[in-house]
């Protein structure tokens, strides 16, 4: 429920393109910060998605085609992800609309995230064409005791339960 609730966008979309992990700055090379104004070293990569369906949409055209999700950390090509992803994988992605430290500039560069941990924001599709998909859910027990669980849906059903939940919670 949170997760539906804090991300902007939710959508189905097949990963194309998987980018080597980059620093936060226009040439995407690592550097040390020598300013008097201090703007935080980041290493992030992005997955590019081709949009195949929006399921929860509250900020980008409904015609949009392609989707560049930035992601904290190293890439998957460098072996060190705490996640893992392929090209061609069909995923249904929760994100959000953010901004990063950037060295140049205004110092902050708007992006779209993942909602969450990487291991909570994908559910993935591993029997094509028509298998389900499937990732994890937190539960929250109360007193600040959590659970998780791994979930396994055919799409129709993880589109129903995203947007009962959607439905659900209250106007902001």
């Amino acid at each position: 429920e949170q997760q539906v609730e804090t991300a902007d966008l939710i959508f189905v979309g097949i990963l194309t393109d998987i980018s080597p992990s980059k620093w936060n700055q226009d040439s995407g090379e690592y550097w040390t910060d020598e300013s008097p104004i201090t703007t935080a070293v980041v290493q992030y990569h992005t997955l590019t998605f081709d949009v195949s369906q929006f399921i929860i949409n509250k900020t980008k055209p409904q015609d949009v085609k392609s989707i560049e999700i930035t992601i904290l950390g190293p890439s998957p090509l460098d072996k060190n992800a705490d996640y893992s992803l392929s090209v061609g994988d069909n995923v249904v992605i929760f994100a959000r609309e953010t901004e990063l430290a950037w060295k140049e500039g205004n110092h902050r560069k708007p992006i779209i995230e993942i909602a969450t941990a990487p291991e909570f924001a994908f559910f993935v599709q591993f029997e094509k064409p028509d298998g389900p998909y499937s990732g994890k859910i937190v539960h929250d027990l109360g007193k600040g005791d959590f659970t998780t669980e791994d979930i396994s849906l055919p799409l129709q059903d993880l589109i129903s339960q995203i947007q009962s939940i959607a439905k659900n919670q209250p106007s902001p």
